[in-house]
């Protein structure tokens, strides 16, 4: 009997414990979408990204810059234009409201072809 009163303590201990993890809210990693375009511009899309946060898609090769501020969803888009034709390599990285700094892309190709 105090076999069967252990196995069965223990199940509920795994359910508890089981539930708690599920429950627990996920956190969603940030996500960027980097494309260079035939219209001479290069587009960063971001989501997931902390409400009010300042990011910036920096040109490594040109050095040209765009910054925003994302929406209350965590999305942005920023466009950097009167790109030249070629490779291109982009930098995102952002700025949370707490002073949290977070590399997005580091160094991500980004070409403009005809």
């Amino acid at each position: 009997m105090k076999r069967h009163i252990l196995m069965l303590a223990a199940g509920a201990a795994t359910a508890v414990i089981a539930t708690a993890v599920a429950a627990a809210p996920a956190t969603a990693t940030p996500t960027v979408t980097v494309k260079g375009a035939k219209d001479n511009t290069i587009t960063a899309r971001l989501s997931s990204v902390a409400a009010d946060s300042v990011c910036t898609l920096f040109d490594i090769s040109t050095g040209k810059s765009v910054s925003g501020t994302t929406a209350a969803d965590g999305t942005a888009t920023l466009v950097l234009t009167k790109m030249r034709l070629g490779s291109h390599a982009v930098n995102v990285t952002c700025v949370a409201p707490n002073g949290a700094r977070q590399v997005l892309t580091d160094h991500r190709p980004a070409p403009i072809t005809r």
